[in-house]
């Protein structure tokens, strides 16, 4: 490994949501088969399958058997101290993920059901009580992903329990099949490096709570009206292979990953599910994206919470514009826009799609700047919808450069521009929308409610709430959830 990487015990996320989701997010799991719980221990042996007892959870550094704790699970140090500056190194050098106990579950099967999503059963994993939203671990992706023989990620081989960030770095890296269950936060900033050269604008600008900033963008050459400066950066960059499913299980409804950023660059069947991935470089542009896709296929991202991230949320594209990523769903992810380091508190680079066919559902868009998402190219087709747009200051979704998107049955309030067409390129860009959006606020009446070109046909069956069901779904509902 080229960075120090720190595990850190797991926090609660506090779920008490009431509103319950019409439609449901997947199917509901079949049942599972007594006596063959288990799970592989990342570092150690399958956990011991004695009829009736349940599977068993067991952390890295040795083998578990069945019905009983794991063993293992040493301190690695702690994480930096310091909130986003991460200085201060090593916390008390405790720290090291616990093993839970198996034992909760009954006889649960870690294996997923035929073409399952996200594959692997629940039996002997730590369980919240259901808040309406239904996450399982054997939903399906619906929209692009679906298509070609479906997304499946690591499919149905045993899942393996990961606790520490070397786990996660080297059982993402390769293109073995896998199924992963994070089962605790994960801090994987490291050691700062300081003197990183960067270009500061001239003129500040207020970041929305009276404080001046000045855009610290990561390059050794500056613009007008820019000057040099130096700043600091401690993220992690994990590659992801093909064939991998990972899924935050943590205390039963997700984990979080800060400081680390994943490029799934041109791999196949990938799968993230129910994980907050945050703290990237936050003071910082240019500084690192939370998920890169490159050419990738068949990718499935679900109930994500991405926020703090110094470039894009997730960027799906390559740099030269000539790849194209294919079969791609983005489903029930916050993307939480908020910065203390840009104007006006607004993140300006959320997402972009350049030159894929990606559909979006039951996304939140909250209180981002621009590129919510971002669409050019001419192999672009993308399909929105019931999703919510809230408190945007500069555009929603634009559809530029020869690209084409439909935007059907979404919710838009103090949105600017909802759906913006440009027609640079060869002026081939295209928009169509279907009746059911809903524009509130200052979204009611605004300008940039763009509709015209030539637009593919959604080539997959699905069904749409309506605007209104959706915004109460995406707000009770993305993000990291309760999973069983």
């Amino acid at each position: 490994m080229t960075r120090d990487l720190r595990s850190r015990t797991a926090l609660t996320l506090a779920v008490a949501l009431d509103l319950v989701l019409v439609g449901g997010c997947g199917t509901t799991p079949p049942a599972t088969d007594a006596g063959s719980g288990g799970f592989q221990a990342a570092g150690g042996s399958t956990g011991g399958s004695a009829s009736g007892t349940g599977g068993v959870v067991a952390a890295s550094g040795g083998a578990a058997s069945g019905g009983t704790t794991g063993s293992g699970g040493g301190g690695s140090g702690g994480a930096p101290s310091g909130g986003t500056t991460g200085v201060g190194g090593a916390a008390d050098g405790s720290g090291g993920a616990s093993a839970s106990g198996g034992g909760a579950g009954s006889g649960g099967s870690a294996s997923g059901g035929a073409g399952g999503g996200s594959s692997g059963g629940s039996g002997g994993l730590p369980t919240v009580p259901d808040n309406g939203c239904n996450v399982t671990y054997l939903d399906q992706p619906v929209g692009f992903a679906a298509l070609d023989g479906g997304t499946v990620g690591g499919g149905d081989v045993e899942p393996t329990l990961v606790t520490t960030g070397e786990e996660l770095e080297s059982l993402l890296a390769d293109d073995e099949p896998r199924v992963l269950y994070l089962m605790n936060d994960l801090d994987l900033r490291t050691e700062v490096e300081t003197g990183v050269p960067v270009c500061l604008d001239d003129v500040t600008c207020d970041n929305g709570s009276g404080v001046q900033v000045d855009g610290a963008r990561v390059s050794s050459t500056c613009d007008e009206p820019e000057h040099a400066g130096t700043s600091y950066r401690y993220e992690s960059r994990l590659n992801v292979g093909s064939n991998k499913t990972l899924i935050g299980v943590g205390d039963g409804d997700g984990a979080e990953i800060r400081g680390a950023g994943f490029n799934i660059g041109s791999s196949e069947q990938v799968i993230f599910r129910n994980l907050r991935v945050y703290d990237i470089n936050p003071h910082l542009v240019e500084a690192g994206d939370g998920i890169t896709l490159a050419g990738a296929r068949h990718i499935w991202l679900d109930h994500l919470l991405l926020g703090e991230i110094s470039d894009g949320f997730v960027d799906i594209g390559s740099a030269d514009h000539t790849s194209l990523d294919d079969f791609v769903t983005v489903s029930y992810v916050h993307f939480d826009g908020r910065s203390a380091f840009q104007c006006g508190g607004h993140h300006n680079f959320v997402n972009f799609v350049d030159n894929g066919h990606v559909t979006y559902h039951h996304n939140w868009f909250d209180s981002g700047g621009g590129r919510n998402p971002k669409v050019g190219g001419v192999n672009a087709q993308v399909h929105l919808f019931n999703n919510y747009w809230l408190d945007i200051s500069y555009f929603c979704m634009t559809a530029q450069m020869d690209a084409e998107a439909r935007v059907d049955s979404n919710y838009f309030e103090d949105a600017s521009r909802p759906h913006w067409l440009q027609l640079d390129g060869s002026g081939t860009a295209g928009i169509a929308i279907d009746a059911g959006n809903t524009y509130v606020g200052t979204s009611n009446g605004n300008t940039n409610r763009d509709v015209g070109g030539s637009v593919f046909s959604v080539p997959y069956e699905f069904s749409k709430q309506t605007a209104s069901e959706a915004k109460s779904a995406v707000v009770a509902c993305s993000g990291p959830q309760p999973i069983h």
